[in-house]
């Protein structure tokens, strides 16, 4: 059996907690990568939203002006 040692510690089941901690990585990355492109969408629906409700405004105003 391939059993490591670290620090005079016999550790038959390091193989596995390696992989564990490369996976637990792996996840990590990817919940970063996703928060990461829900921040990049939030700000681009909300300048859109901005700058559709400042075209909303001037159609809004024009028609004001126009009934007065």
């Amino acid at each position: 059996a391939d059993v490591k040692r670290k620090g005079g510690f016999f550790l038959p089941d390091m193989q596995y907690r390696q992989l564990q901690s490369a996976n637990g990585l792996k996840a990590a990355r990817a919940e970063l990568d996703q928060a990461e492109f829900e921040i990049a969408y939030a700000v681009t629906f909300t300048y859109y939203t901005i700058v559709y409700a400042k075209e909303q405004r001037k159609v809004a105003l024009d028609l004001i002006e126009q009934l007065e």
